[in-house]
């Protein structure tokens, strides 16, 4: 393992927005999801465009990721990917309307083999343990992602929470939300 790093965010922030999609044809929610349960995602190339961005973007202008003289120098031989670039791009990879109302709330990686440009990744994540907010229309995930190069080589592991709504919490938003249009609708008449 050659890098760790861990990511928080207030359970009531969501980073992704989140769509409204159907997985064959029925929208899913908290309660649809059994301990156990794995989705697997396509393959994703991380390029070196994506590499210079990430930096820009971070102002992690290291070396290693950017100076192709310097990453030659460096232990990998070559430019490698940020570690938290490949466990963005896996994550992003993940069809986050498999649930309604899914957040990221937390992550912990361990980074366990360089991504070079040009390589590609996937990941699969597996639902460990569930637990029910019954009083605020959510429920926890605790998960394990693990992200593989094209070869099947485990290249970064990472331990995940996250929040999916309930579908009473669905139903009453759509109540909520139809209250909320016809008192708007009566006013502007």
């Amino acid at each position: 393992m050659f890098e760790q790093s861990t990511f928080s965010i207030s359970g009531f922030c969501c980073i992704y927005s989140l769509t409204r999609e159907l997985k064959g044809g029925i929208l899913m929610y908290f309660e649809d999801v059994k301990e156990g349960y794995e989705i697997k995602t396509d393959l994703q190339i991380i390029t070196f465009d994506m590499i210079e961005r990430f930096a820009d973007l971070t102002g992690d202008h290291n070396p290693l990721h950017l100076d192709e003289d310097a990453s030659r120098e460096g232990p990998f031989g070559e430019i490698v990917s940020h570690g938290r670039l490949t466990g963005d791009v896996a994550i992003g990879a993940l069809p986050y309307s498999f649930l309604e109302g899914l957040m990221l709330i937390e992550d912990k990686t361990s980074y366990l083999k360089p991504v070079r440009a040009g390589e590609h990744i996937y990941c699969i994540l597996k639902v460990l343990l569930k637990y029910d907010k019954a009083h605020w229309g959510f429920g926890y995930f605790n998960c394990k992602m693990e992200i593989f190069n094209q070869d099947g080589e485990t290249v970064a592991v990472m331990d995940i929470k996250m929040r999916a709504d309930k579908s009473s919490s669905a139903k009453q938003q759509k109540t909520s939300r139809a209250i909320a249009r016809d008192v708007f609708l009566s006013h502007a008449s």
